[in-house]
């Protein structure tokens, strides 16, 4: 049983998601995180009756961008109450749900970096991710990965880590074994941009 949240403002909030399991998607609700093509793909999830399906977890700030998005989860009582907000959660509190998720998603259509990655790595959890733009850099071999631009594709690989724990404890262990990059190895490359040869004068 999980201790209970450090963070006396999100406490219930989160004591309330932990109430089953859940996947967890991080970020700013904007429309190139492609939440839209999740929450289809966990719609079709949930009509499957072979599978005990989590809870899809959104944690950060919504956008008005995505107006779309948002009127859709009003209008459909957030999917049947399959998808969860966690609304603009402090450190603490988004450690916490990290630490208890299932595993993450990051299906966006492009990304600069794609900290939610790297941060869900650090927690030792695997998770779906596109296979575009700078994520796959992020990723390596330790996630499972999709294409943002498919429903099919995106569905196939969440079903995948929730029907196969075997498949997820893989990769997990993965990620326990492997040299995950840490703030001073993103400095030192940074660095070694700017002066790639500091001995030249």
């Amino acid at each position: 049983r999980p201790a209970p949240c450090p963070d006396a403002v999100f406490r219930d909030q989160v004591t309330r998601i932990l109430k089953t399991p859940y996947v967890l998607v991080v970020g700013t609700m904007e429309t190139r995180k492609n939440l839209w093509r999740l929450a289809q793909a966990w719609a079709r999830l949930a009509q499957d009756r072979n599978i005990e399906l989590p809870r899809l977890v959104l944690a950060g700030k919504r956008s008005p961008q995505n107006a779309d998005f948002n009127t859709w989860m009003e209008r459909s009582g957030n999917l049947d109450g399959w998808v969860q907000f966690a609304d603009r959660p402090s450190d603490d509190a988004l450690s916490y749900l990290y630490e208890n998720c299932i595993f993450t998603a990051t299906v966006s259509l492009y990304e600069g970096w794609g900290l939610p990655i790297g941060e869900s790595l650090a927690f030792g959890k695997t998770a779906v991710v596109a296979d575009n733009s700078s994520m796959p850099e992020v990723g390596g071999d330790m996630v499972e990965y999709c294409d943002a631009g498919s429903i099919d594709s995106i569905y196939r690989a969440c079903r995948k880590l929730i029907t196969d724990p075997d498949h997820r404890h893989q990769l997990e262990t993965r990620i326990k074994t492997t040299r995950l990059r840490s703030w001073d190895d993103v400095v030192a490359d940074f660095i070694q941009q700017l002066d790639p040869d500091p001995e030249v004068s």
